[in-house]
């Protein structure tokens, strides 16, 4: 092949011989592929993590997910408050792979979507560790998982402050900030702090 070498791994299943794995070397990293097999499965998770995330199908999304993203982001995340982006075209996805691990990158319009995946040693499937969105003008990066779990926090403290919960306040803080400020207030200051309600 003119844009690499192609090693096609063959075993013998009774009588006849069958293909078991495909690989291709090329003299640019962008061109090659260490396993059409695993990419083959990187590419079929991947797209199934989108239609359930797009779909807002948890139970779906479980089976995808390793148990820290889905336990610990997902199962209690309102999926309607990050929008993930789509490629425009087949060109705009590209797929690498690492031993034990892989990231399937999406190229939509304003952001480029990363899916970083971990190979479960059980059954050697690939679920979703980690979801990265970053910004095509821009240097930031946002997970996934901290943008709910802040949210979440954001939440918590803000019906702790409605509510003039001191002690629920006090947990949703740091230390530095409940010893500047939530350490020298009581309970009966607080009723008496004019606060807007707080909305998430």
């Amino acid at each position: 092949q003119s844009n690499g070498e192609v090693e096609i791994t063959f075993q013998r299943v009774g009588e006849r011989w069958k293909v078991d794995e495909v690989r291709r070397e090329a003299r640019q990293e962008a061109a090659s592929l260490a396993s059409l097999r695993d990419a083959a499965a990187v590419t079929s998770v991947a797209a199934a993590f989108q239609a359930a995330y797009q779909s807002h199908d948890k139970q779906k999304l479980s089976e995808v997910s390793t148990v820290r993203m889905f336990d610990g982001c997902l199962a209690a995340a309102d999926l309607s408050l990050v929008e993930l982006p789509e490629a425009t075209s087949p060109d705009k996805l590209e797929i690498k792979l690492e031993p034990r691990s892989a990231s399937f990158v999406v190229t939509g319009e304003r952001e480029i979507l990363r899916l970083s995946l971990l190979q479960q040693s059980a059954d050697r499937t690939y679920r979703v560790e980690e979801v990265t969105l970053y910004e095509l003008n821009g240097s930031q990066d946002k997970r996934l998982s901290s943008l709910f779990n802040s949210h979440a926090v954001m939440q918590a403290f803000s019906e702790a402050l409605n509510d003039r919960d001191l002690d629920k306040l006090r947990l949703h803080a740091t230390l530095d900030f409940n010893r500047r400020v939530w350490d020298r207030v009581t309970p009966a200051t607080l009723n008496a702090l004019q606060l807007r309600e707080l909305q998430p």
